[in-house]
């Protein structure tokens, strides 16, 4: 019991780890249509930012009564992740629109370079802000349960404000395997520090320069002949 006390939260770092698997497996199998996609950003929305979670969903479990503590957790957790579900909802189209238009290497630097820019703005600060706010919540009942979505759903947008550009790549590079997943989650933990903002931003902005000027590049060096394009983008010629 004395375990329980000290990390409520392990069951969120559970569910956390299976969406990590669950995406995993996704990207291995590789499963087509608007379902498997929309289960895809689900998982992954899970995995990258469920860990920015952890603080909030520790205060949801400190504040429940023990008996509805994984009740308490786990609508936290599904408000959460339904925000960042709806915000995949809105992008996923776009990006597919946007990616047709223009091209995915265009629309990947864009992304980074949105991203970087994102750090040094007012607004995303503010929202960081809000990631950080707690609400008393109420300890039983029905209005227990309503406080527990109220407040994901409200630490959700302040997520959603501060480490939207970072999805957004994500939602670029939705099917380009683990290892991206893995360094954007990193660089959405950094970037939440104040310490490390400054050196975040200039790393996107590096990676928006470099898919840029590599695109024409890798193109060419992929080519099956002379004079001849290859259609893959840059980052799927340059890691195969």
């Amino acid at each position: 019991m004395a375990s329980v006390a000290r990390r409520p939260e392990r069951a969120a770092v559970a569910a956390i780890a299976l969406a990590w698997l669950a995406a995993g497996l996704a990207h291995a199998v590789a499963p087509a249509g608007a379902a498997a996609t929309v289960a895809l950003w689900t998982a992954m929305s899970a995995a990258m930012m469920g860990p920015a979670a952890l603080p909030a969903t520790r205060h949801v479990a400190l504040n429940s009564l023990r008996r509805r503590r994984g009740r308490a957790v786990l609508a936290f957790l599904a408000g959460y992740v339904a925000v960042w579900v709806a915000f995949g909802l809105a992008a996923l189209p776009v990006v597919a629109l946007l990616e047709d238009a223009a091209g995915a290497d265009v629309v990947l630097a864009a992304a980074l370079a949105a991203a970087a820019l994102w750090q040094w703005l007012p607004y995303r600060r503010r929202c960081l802000r809000a990631c950080h706010r707690t609400v008393p919540l109420r300890p039983r009942g029905w209005r227990a349960l309503a406080a527990c979505l109220h407040f994901s759903l409200r630490y959700g947008r302040g997520c959603v404000g501060a480490c939207w550009p970072l999805m957004l790549v994500m939602a670029v590079l939705l099917h380009a395997g683990l290892a991206w997943m893995i360094a954007l989650t990193l660089a959405a933990a950094l970037l939440r520090g104040r310490r490390h903002r400054r050196a975040g931003a200039a790393g996107l902005a590096v990676a928006a320069a470099a898919v840029a000027l590599a695109a024409p590049l890798a193109a060419g060096a992929a080519a099956p002949h002379p004079g001849a394009a290859d259609d893959r983008p840059a980052w799927r010629c340059v890691l195969g």
